[in-house]
């Protein structure tokens, strides 16, 4: 079992020997920064007029590089189980959903092979925030200072998604928080059909990530890298990033150490969120209603889930 981290793009821009000729004729022999390289991009567009044209370039670039400015964290699913679990994992998008994500930026990275519903999933960068900041992370890449438009201003939540395909380019979705159910059943004609499948697993998947790890309360995220080989962009080392591993649950036992029997012999995984305010005192007091979950992992006897998981 192996690994592959997501890359921003100047990593897979320096995978073509032409692309790493023309960067070193514009930066010559030192060293290149993603900050760097974003700059010299925008410089580009600002001489040509092209901001318009360019803006999901711009978007991509401005999450890519609040990803690098805040260390660079990777999550790294601990099995093809536990990807797939997350995948199953029933949560009620109609009810306002309330999550603390580890990072408002991370990436993600699966199990090599890890196969969902067909899709072979990629590795992915996840950003979580409100619409308002997305719009300044935008603004502060392209160094304007104009006042944020009022829409800008709403507090709701979204997360985008962008998964890696080729050296050339890089698929991504965008999601608000209040209307993931109407995400869920979507239709795009910007990407195929099999590209769409996998964003809305990765957008499955993050999301439930975050209410994971609030159900856990954070005890399943481990700083560290996972056991198995991780291939690393070219020129990078594991000091570049912030390596952790999300584990599995373990089985519920009983006293005597066996596991619990059970006359249920499937179930599938899901999340109860706790809204009662006896779930909100002591050491919960200063959390938002609403914001504690409880992970009800999958039951499957019969391994009937294998079906679904390559």
């Amino acid at each position: 079992m192996s690994y592959k981290h997501y890359q921003v793009q100047l990593e897979k821009l320096m995978r073509n020997a032409k692309d790493r000729k023309a960067m070193k004729r514009i930066f010559g022999k030192k060293e290149i920064t993603y900050k760097d390289y974003v700059e010299n991009q925008v410089e580009g567009f600002l001489h040509e007029g092209s901001f318009i044209e360019n803006k999901h370039e711009i978007e991509l670039m401005s999450e890519e590089l609040h990803w690098v400015n805040e260390g660079s964290p990777v999550i790294f699913l601990e099995n093809k189980e536990l990807a797939n679990s997350l995948h199953l994992a029933s949560i009620d998008f109609k009810k306002q959903l309330i999550v603390e994500p580890p990072y408002k930026s991370f990436a993600l990275s699966f199990p090599d092979k890890t196969v969902i519903d067909g899709i072979k999933l990629s590795s992915c960068l996840v950003t979580i925030m409100t619409r308002g900041e997305f719009v300044e992370l935008s603004k502060s890449t392209l160094a304007f200072t104009e006042p944020t438009p009022e829409f800008a201003e709403e507090n709701d939540l979204s997360i985008s998604i962008r998964c890696s395909h080729t050296s050339e380019q890089s698929s991504g979705s965008f999601a608000s928080f209040d209307k993931l159910d109407e995400f869920e059943n979507a239709h795009s004609d910007d990407c195929a059909p099999e590209i769409q499948k996998e964003l809305k697993i990765l957008t499955k998947i993050a999301l439930s990530l975050c209410v994971y790890h609030c159900a856990t309360e954070g005890e399943k995220l481990v700083a560290g890298y996972p056991k198995s080989a991780v291939k690393m962009p070219k020129g990078k080392t594991r000091v570049d990033y912030k390596g952790l591993t999300l584990c599995s649950a373990t089985q519920h036992k009983t006293a005597g150490g066996k596991q619990a029997t059970r006359k249920i012999k499937y179930r599938i995984p899901f999340f109860r969120n706790l809204r009662a305010a006896r779930f909100y005192k002591g050491k919960h007091k200063d959390k938002p209603m609403g914001s504690r979950w409880v992970w009800v992992k999958e039951l499957d006897v019969g391994e009937s889930m294998n079906t679904l998981l390559s």
